[in-house]
């Protein structure tokens, strides 16, 4: 029998949505068995999120900063680790980096197959280059990657995770869709755990990427990753003058924090959509190129 912890941190439950319609063509074989380990903050963020404290975790979120986790056990040989997470501020969400940065953590992961599972708005490309500089320091064999986002345009996306955020509900606003990954998308997640059990079968794992991508598991666009890799920039120099103002919850920082907020609003709200156009526009008339980029990115693993 072969063995799967999933390691996950979810808020709204989306994530181990995701999750338990990938693994679940393996949960119905007797041939595999699935653990699970939820990461626990001791203390955690909170759900739904007030206005100030989800800017407030912006600087730590793009500095890597990390929180204490409840006691875990990782005892057990797994053949396979399947790892889930957020993106927060273009970056780790801040329970899921914390708990990679344990010693245990660490020392379970050197040598493991790992699958990585994402359940975002639209952006994970900075992100997911940390977590692959984390990899290839700490020798974990990474065989897998799925993205799953929110299909609707980047306004539109933009106003319904800010209400689903601070309201806990998916359709918090009359006219527009749902916030979250479409109903098509879970629908197919069974697929991509048949693909799995296939790997597993047929020892396949160094082609199982070209895999998922060839069968839409990974969502990226091209004029949102060029956005995320300059924003990715403008992130650190923001994080930087706000923790000058001192460490998360510290009042003396909430002037700089209301400042960004203002700024990173009129940035999507403003400067995004004549920039998304331009990106688009060199994305057409550069097809070839920028399909070739798009793809090796999706195909990227270390």
């Amino acid at each position: 029998m072969k063995k799967i912890l999933v390691v996950y941190y979810t808020q709204s439950g989306q994530l181990k949505e995701l999750v338990d319609g990938i693994v679940n063509p393996l949960e119905n074989s007797d041939d595999y068995q699935i653990d699970y380990f939820k990461i626990e903050p001791i203390k955690d963020f909170p759900f739904p999120w007030s206005n100030t404290e989800f800017y407030d975790c912006m600087p730590e979120s793009v500095e890597g900063s990390t929180i204490p986790i409840k006691p875990f056990n990782m005892d057990g040989d797994y053949d396979l680790v399947i790892l889930a997470y957020q993106v927060w501020f273009l970056n780790l969400s801040i329970p899921f980096w914390s708990i990679l940065q344990d010693a245990k953590m660490k020392e379970f992961l050197k040598n493991k197959k790992v699958i990585t599972i994402l359940g975002i708005r639209n952006m994970w490309v900075n992100a997911q280059k940390r977590l692959l500089a984390y990899f290839n320091e700490n020798e974990v064999n990474h065989v897998g990657n799925l993205v799953f986002s929110d299909p609707n345009p980047n306004l539109v996306s933009v106003l319904t995770v800010l209400k689903h955020l601070t309201t806990g509900k998916k359709k918090p606003i009359k006219f527009l869709p749902p916030y979250g990954v479409s109903k098509n998308d879970i629908s197919r997640l069974p697929s991509f755990g048949k693909l799995i059990i296939d790997a597993f079968k047929g020892d396949t794992w160094t082609t199982l990427q070209n895999q998922f991508v060839d069968n839409k598991g990974v969502a990226i666009d091209f004029s949102l990753r060029t956005t995320e890799l300059a924003a990715g920039r403008i992130f650190k120099l923001w994080s930087s003058f706000v923790l000058k103002k001192g460490e998360a919850g510290n009042p003396a920082r909430k002037g700089r924090l209301k400042i960004y907020e203002f700024y990173l609003l009129f940035l999507i709200f403003f400067i995004s959509p004549f920039s998304s156009l331009i990106f688009k526009i060199v994305y057409i008339l550069l097809y070839p190129i920028t399909k070739k980029s798009l793809l090796k990115t999706a195909l990227q693993l270390h």
